[in-house]
C-alpha cells in the first residue's frame, strides 16, 4: 500500500462492531503520541456514533413504513367489499414488495386439483416483466416444499439444494437471483403462496425481513380465505335464491320472533307486497290468511310453527287477502329453520295459488254430474232410437207398397227425415255419455258440409258462400259427429252475426310435408263469419269445457268439436280480431279408399235385392222384431227372430242361417256382445251385423274386435240396411 506507518481504529457501539478507520502516512515513519491518539480516538468515536445513528434511523424509518404497511393492510382486508378483494390483493402486493425492497411480487392459488397457478404479479418500475408461467413444472421442488407448508428462502440462486437444479436454471431463466416463497396457509389448510423475488442485488434477504414477510403473508391468506368462504357463501345464497324464484310456489321467511327477511318472486306477487316493503314487518300484515266459509281470521302458521317447533300446514277452505284486498284461495305449509345445535332461527313459509286446483276439482264435480246426465241420455236415447227404429221401418214398409203415389211418397219421405233429424238429436245427447268413438265410413266432406249448413241457417239473415272442388278427397269419418262439427261452427258464426252477414265455406286438398309434425294428405276446411270476432284473452279459451262469452249455453260446443276432431285424428285452429270476423281451420286426414256411391243415389237406385238370404235377427223388442221381419221378408229374404241370446244360439244350432243382426243390450237376458262369442264357437266363420240404440257404444265403432261384420246404429234407413247386408254378403 506504500504506507509508512499507520493507525487502526475499530468502530463499534453497542458491542456491534460498524466497521473501521484506517489513519496513515506514506512519507515518513511516526511515532504515535499517546495524547494524539487518544483525541484521535475520540473523534473517531463521535463518527461511530453518528453512523450508528443514522442507521439507526434507517432501521426506524424502515420499521415504520413496515408497521404502517401491515397496518393499512390489515384494516383494509377487513372493511372491504367482496368484490373489491381482487384489486385490493394487486395493489396491497405492490405495497409490500415495494416497502420491503422486492422488484417482483406474485401470489399463487391452488386449483381444483391442488396445483398452483399464477393469480397475481407485480414489478416496479425497473424491474423485468413477469411472464406467465406453470410454476408446478418450473419449480417443481420449491411446489413440493410449499405443499409441505414449508417456506422457500433462497438469498442467491447457489443456495438451491443439488435436487433444486430444474428450479435454480429456471430461476435464472426468468431473472431472479434471489426468491422468498411464503405458503398461504389458515387453520393448516393449503390456499397458495406468496412470493418476492429479486432481480438484482438490492434484494437482500435477511432475517428480520422473513419475519415480516410471514406476518405479511398471514394477512394475505386470511384475505383469501375470506374471498373464498364469501364467495362460497355468495353462491349457496344465488343457488338458494335461483331455487326460490324456480320452484313455483310461494316463499317467506322469518326471524325468531315472526318478522319477514324474505320473498321471492312468487311470494311477491300472490301478497302484492315487494321484498323492499315487506322486509322486518310481522308476518301477519303480509300474509293475512281467513276462512273462506266462515270469513274469520285464521291463526298464522309462523305463529303455530314458533309456538310448537313443528312442521304445520293449513286447512282447507284458506283464503289470503292480498295488499290489494283480493282474496285468492291458498294452500301452504310452515316449518321451523333451526341451527346444528337446534336452536330456532326463524321459519319458512310456502304456500301456492289453487285457484286452477279448486277450479279443477269443480270441472271433475260438474263432469261427474254430466256422465250421469250422460248416462241416463244414453239409455233415453237407446230407447228412443229403438221407437224411432220401428216407426222408420214402418214407413219404407209403406214405401215399398204404396210407390204409385208422387204425394204420398212425398210425405212418407219428409215422415223419414223426421225420424232421422230425431236420431240426430239423440245424437247429441250420446255425446255427453261414456265413449263417443266415431263411427267411421268413407264420406265426401263436401255432401256433408252443404248439408249441414243449409240445415242449420235455412230461414236466417246470413248468406252463404261455398267453395268446394269436384276433385276434393274422401275422409273416413263419423257423419253425424262431423255433421254436429259444422252445425257447431256455424251456430258459434250465427251467434256473432247478429245483424245478418255472410258466411264462406273454402275446402281443398292439403299436403303438409315431412318437416311439419302432422305431416300427411288433409281435407282443408275454412269457415270464415263477418261477425263481431273474438278477443285476444278469450281466444286461447274458446276449446275448453264450460267456457262463454253468452250469458246462456253450456260452453260445451266448441269443446265438443275440438272433442271430435281430435277423435278423428285431426286437428283444428282458429284465427280473429274483434270487429274483423273469425276464421275457423278444420284438417281431417284424408282417406286412401275411393269414395263408394253417396247416400243421395243409393236412394235414387233403391231396389230389392236380388239375391235371397236366411237371416235371425235378435232383439228385445217385439215392434222391432216385426218390422224388421216383414221388412227383410219384402226384400226376398227368409226372416227367423228371437228375443235373448239363448234363444238366438239354441235356434242358430238348430238351423242354418245365412248371416245374423242381434242387438248390443237385452235386458234380463244374454247381449249381442256374448251371444257372438258363443256363436263364433259354433262357427268361427259366421257373419254377424251389431245393432244397437247407443250410438257412441264401442262396439258400434270397433265392431270387427268384437267379432261382428258390421254394424247398424239405430234408427236406420232402409237403404243403409240393404247397404250392410251387401257388405257382410259380398265375397
Amino acid at each position: 500500500m506504500g504506507t509508512t506507518s499507520f493507525i487502526f481504529f475499530p468502530m463499534s457501539a453497542d458491542k456491534q462492531i460498524l466497521g473501521s478507520f484506517l489513519f496513515g502516512y506514506k512519507t515518513k515513519a511516526v511515532s504515535w503520541d499517546k495524547e494524539f491518539v487518544k483525541k484521535l480516538g475520540f473523534i473517531i468515536q463521535i463518527f461511530t456514533l453518528l453512523i450508528k445513528n443514522e442507521e439507526d434511523k434507517k432501521l426506524l424509518e424502515e420499521r415504520l413504513r413496515y408497521e404502517h404497511l401491515l397496518s393499512n393492510l390489515s384494516r383494509d382486508f377487513v372493511t372491504i367489499e367482496l368484490d373489491e378483494i381482487p384489486d385490493k390483493i394487486t395493489y396491497w402486493l405492490h405495497e409490500a414488495a415495494k416497502t420491503l425492497g422486492s422488484d417482483r411480487a406474485l401470489v399463487f392459488k391452488l386449483d381444483a386439483y391442488n396445483k398452483f397457478y399464477m393469480s397475481t404479479t407485480w414489478k416496479s418500475v425497473d424491474g423485468k416483466e413477469v411472464i406467465p408461467y406453470d410454476p408446478e413444472k418450473l419449480f417443481p421442488w420449491m411446489s413440493t416444499e410449499l405443499r409441505s407448508g414449508k417456506a422457500v428462502i433462497i438469498p442467491e440462486l447457489s443456495a438451491f439444494p443439488e435436487e433444486a437444479s430444474t428450479d435454480r436454471m429456471n430461476m435464472g431463466v426468468i431473472g431472479s437471483i434471489s426468491v422468498l416463497v411464503l405458503p398461504l396457509m389458515v387453520n393448516n389448510k393449503m390456499l397458495g403462496a406468496l412470493a418476492f423475488s429479486g432481480t438484482t442485488p438490492n434484494f437482500q434477504i435477511t432475517p428480520i425481513l422473513v419475519q415480516r414477510f410471514q406476518i405479511i403473508s398471514q394477512t394475505f391468506a386470511t384475505a383469501l380465505q375470506r374471498q373464498k368462504t364469501e364467495l362460497k357463501l355468495a353462491e349457496e345464497k344465488e343457488r338458494l335464491a335461483v331455487t326460490l324464484e324456480s320452484i313455483g310456489d310461494g316463499v317467506i321467511t322469518t326471524d325468531e320472533k315472526g318478522n319477514i327477511t324474505l320473498l321471492n318472486d312468487v311470494a311477491e306477487k300472490l301478497t302484492a307486497w315487494s321484498l323492499k316493503e315487506a322486509l322486518d314487518k310481522p308476518v301477519n300484515q303480509v300474509f293475512n290468511i281467513i276462512n273462506e266459509r266462515t270469513g274469520k281470521t285464521q291463526e298464522s302458521p309462523v305463529e303455530k310453527v314458533l309456538k310448537t317447533l313443528k312442521i304445520v300446514t293449513l286447512l282447507n277452505h284458506t283464503l289470503l287477502i292480498d295488499k290489494n284486498g283480493n282474496k285468492i284461495p291458498i294452500a301452504d305449509s310452515g316449518a321451523p329453520i333451526k341451527d346444528s345445535s337446534g336452536n330456532i332461527l326463524g321459519v319458512i313459509l310456502v304456500f301456492r295459488d289453487v285457484t286452477l286446483e279448486k277450479q279443477r276439482e269443480e270441472d271433475i264435480l260438474k263432469l261427474k254430474k254430466l256422465e250421469s246426465i250422460g248416462i241416463l241420455a244414453g239409455g233415453i236415447a237407446h230407447d228412443f232410437n229403438n221407437i224411432l227404429t220401428g216407426i222408420l221401418g214402418n214407413i219404407n214398409l209403406v214405401s215399398l207398397k204404396i210407390s204409385t203415389s208422387e204425394e204420398k211418397n212425398r210425405y212418407l219421405s219428409n215422415a223419414s227425415k223426421a225420424c232421422k233429424r230425431a236420431a240426430s238429436l239423440t245424437q247429441k245427447l250420446l255425446t255427453f255419455s261414456k265413449g263417443g268413438a266415431p263411427v267411421k265410413e268413407n264420406a265426401s266432406l263436401g255432401e256433408i258440409i252443404t248439408e249441414s249448413m243449409d240445415f242449420i241457417l235455412h230461414g236466417s239473415q246470413i248468406k252463404t258462400e261455398f267453395s268446394i272442388p269436384d276433385n276434393l278427397w274422401p275422409s273416413e269419418v263419423d257423419r253425424d259427429q262431423i255433421n254436429q262439427v259444422i252445425q257447431n261452427l256455424a251456430i258459434n258464426s250465427m251467434e256473432s252475426m247478429v245483424n245478418g252477414g255472410k258466411l264462406t265455406v273454402y275446402c281443398k286438398n292439403k299436403i303438409f310435408s315431412q318437416n311439419h309434425p302432422r305431416h300427411g294428405k288433409y281435407i282443408e276446411i275454412k269457415i270464415k263469419d263477418t261477425g263481431s270476432g273474438i278477443s285476444n284473452e278469450n281466444l286461447d279459451k274458446i276449446f275448453d269445457p264450460y267456457f262463454s262469452t253468452k250469458e246462456t249455453g253450456s260452453g260445451l260446443g266448441l269443446a265438443v268439436t275440438h272433442s271430435i276432431i281430435h277423435k278423428h285424428d285431426g286437428f283444428i285452429d282458429v284465427q280473429s280480431q274483434p270487429g274483423k270476423g273469425t276464421v275457423f281451420s278444420l284438417y281431417l286426414p284424408a282417406s286412401r279408399n275411393k269414395l263408394s256411391i253417396s247416400k243421395t243415389q243409393i236412394q235414387k237406385n233403391q231396389s230389392i235385392s236380388k239375391n235371397s238370404y236366411t237371416i235371425l235377427v235378435m232383439d228385445d223388442e217385439e215392434m222391432i222384431r216385426t218390422m224388421l221381419t216383414t221388412l227383410l221378408t219384402k226384400l226376398g229374404h227368409k226372416v227367423s227372430t228371437s228375443c235373448d241370446g239363448s234363444e238366438t244360439i239354441e235356434k242358430y244350432k238348430n238351423s242354418s242361417f245365412d248371416f245374423v243382426i242381434l242387438d248390443i243390450t237385452i235386458p234380463g237376458g244374454i247381449g249381442g256382445i256374448e251371444t257372438i262369442k258363443q256363436l263364433k264357437q259354433i262357427n268361427p266363420d259366421i257373419k254377424a251385423i251389431v245393432s244397437s240404440g247407443y250410438a257412441n257404444s264401442p262396439v258400434i265403432s270397433n265392431y270387427y274386435d268384437y267379432g261382428f261384420s258390421a254394424s247398424l246404429t239405430k234408427p236406420y234407413l232402409l237403404d243403409e240396411l240393404k247397404t250392410v247386408i251387401e257388405k257382410v254378403m259380398t265375397p
